[in-house]
């Protein structure tokens, strides 16, 4: 993901299924506007990997130990990793600890514009979340797309969300929703649970 060379949009991830532990990631560029950049496992092999199945990332990583930083201040401060301790298996239920790199001072605002294709997420309570941290109120959509199933996902304040609808409309545009389009799922539990 770090490969990607440009903000032009219109770029492929495509990884092998598999499980990788992993944490932390981030791509090098956002997607563009009418251009979308795409991260998929290759499901059913079609796409060149011949293999078959779900790209499961597991950000448990076993042989990490994190920690939150007390040291650092502030009102949610960030984790720290620290060098002796482990193996430390299982769910890491630490702030700002997830699939996708996101910190204080590093906004998932860096996935705007992005396509996810049969991706499931496991070993942090985050799942496939993304936090605008230093980037609140900026432009932000995700895509995902698992089979026929299409969605697009737009973060929105916490105090907007509601009910759990799997087909709910969105709000309108005065809360900072996509109109017209549908949330993959309205409560935060079940964003961190998110398979697509």
């Amino acid at each position: 993901m770090l490969a990607i060379p440009d903000d032009q949009g219109g770029h492929r991830v495509i990884v092998r299924p598999d499980t990788y532990v992993e944490a932390n990631l981030y791509p090098s560029h956002k997607g563009a506007k009418d251009s979308y950049n795409l991260i998929a496992g290759d499901f059913d092999g079609r796409l060149g990997s011949g293999a078959t199945g779900w790209v499961i990332i597991d950000s448990g990583c076993p042989d990490v130990v994190v920690r939150v930083d007390t040291e650092a201040g502030g009102g949610n401060p960030p984790f720290k990793v620290l060098d002796s301790g482990g193996p430390e298996p299982g769910l890491k239920s630490i702030d700002w600890w997830g699939p996708w790199r996101c910190t204080p001072d590093f906004s998932g605002v860096i996935w705007d514009r992005w396509i996810f294709r049969h991706l499931y997420a496991t070993g942090s309570e985050g799942g496939m979340g993304w936090d605008m941290t230093c980037a609140l109120g900026a432009e932000f959509t995700v895509i995902g797309v698992s089979g026929s199933y299409r969605s697009s996902a737009r973060m929105l304040p916490t105090s907007s969300w509601r009910t759990p609808s799997a087909n709910r409309q969105a709000p309108s545009s005065s809360t900072g929703a996509i109109p017209n389009t549908t949330r993959l799922d309205s409560t935060p539990t079940a964003l961190a649970q998110l398979t697509i």
